[in-house]
């Protein structure tokens, strides 16, 4: 009895398949080589040495780069007890962003999936506060914040330049 032969549903054309191992080998030979030339490099013992200790620390994460200061709803965690957490956990890098929609200020929901029909609008005011709140009570020099705009509604791009130049005229350079 002889098999078929099996059916492929969907071939990959062979040039398509080409070009994908030839850019992944590129990548590769990219990385290996930045690897090499950077444990090669003279400062690359100095370098190591400020680097945290695995072998102490192995859990530790020194960046967060997805970080919510502000709650979809509800009140907030205080800006400085925020700052003290970051700072006792050992995070010395984070992305700060606020959240760029907002429910209604008498809503009871704190979560927009809890309460279908609520309505969600885009705000810039987690935006303002973030920004505000960074203003009045800089990080402490081990830990270094990026503040982010959430606002932009890329459903309706139109405005989201003028909203981002008034973010930064109320808080330039942050």
């Amino acid at each position: 009895m002889t098999r078929a032969a099996p059916r492929t549903r969907h071939p990959v054309p062979v040039t398509h398949t080409r070009h994908r191992t030839a850019r992944l080998a590129a990548a590769t030979a990219s990385a290996v080589l930045a690897c090499t030339l950077l444990a090669a490099s003279p400062g690359a013992q100095a370098a190591a040495a400020d680097c945290f200790d695995r072998e102490k620390e192995p859990y530790t994460s020194k960046v967060d780069s997805h970080l919510h200061f502000r709650p979809f709803g509800g009140k907030p965690i205080p800006w400085e007890e925020m700052l003290g957490y970051l700072q006792k956990s050992g995070v010395e890098y984070a992305n700060v962003y606020g959240i760029g929609q907002t429910l209604p200020y008498d809503s009871s929901c704190t979560y927009y999936l809890d309460c279908p029909g609520t309505p969600v609008t885009p705000s810039m005011g987690n935006d303002f506060a973030n920004a505000a709140s960074y203003a009045a009570d800089p990080p402490p020099d081990d830990v270094h914040l990026t503040m982010s705009m959430t606002f932009p509604d890329l459903a309706h791009p139109e405005g989201v330049l003028d909203r981002m130049e008034l973010l930064d005229e109320n808080y330039p350079g942050l």
